[in-house]
């Protein structure tokens, strides 16, 4: 899998993301692998960092995304 850390549009339903849109395509949700929840700087409350990452299997190709501070990331793709 490639990095990318790309702002990305992310539809959910239920709180699960269900399709992606990065870089003019569309990619549909077929399953999700995991999801977790990565903590830095948890000692310093002005300084605190909270992601929910999400792997998923899409019909293009396997894309990690993660949501922080209300906005959706693109961190890794394999397509």
């Amino acid at each position: 899998m490639r990095r990318v850390f790309l702002p990305v549009e992310v539809q959910c339903r239920n709180d699960v993301p269900r399709r992606v849109r990065w870089n003019g395509r569309d990619y549909r949700v077929e399953s999700m692998a995991e999801c977790w929840v990565v903590e830095s700087r948890w000692w310093n409350a002005s300084a605190f960092s909270r992601r929910v990452y999400y792997r998923l299997y899409t019909d293009r190709g396997v894309l990690e995304v993660f949501r922080s501070d209300g906005r959706w990331m693109l961190a890794r793709i394999a397509d």
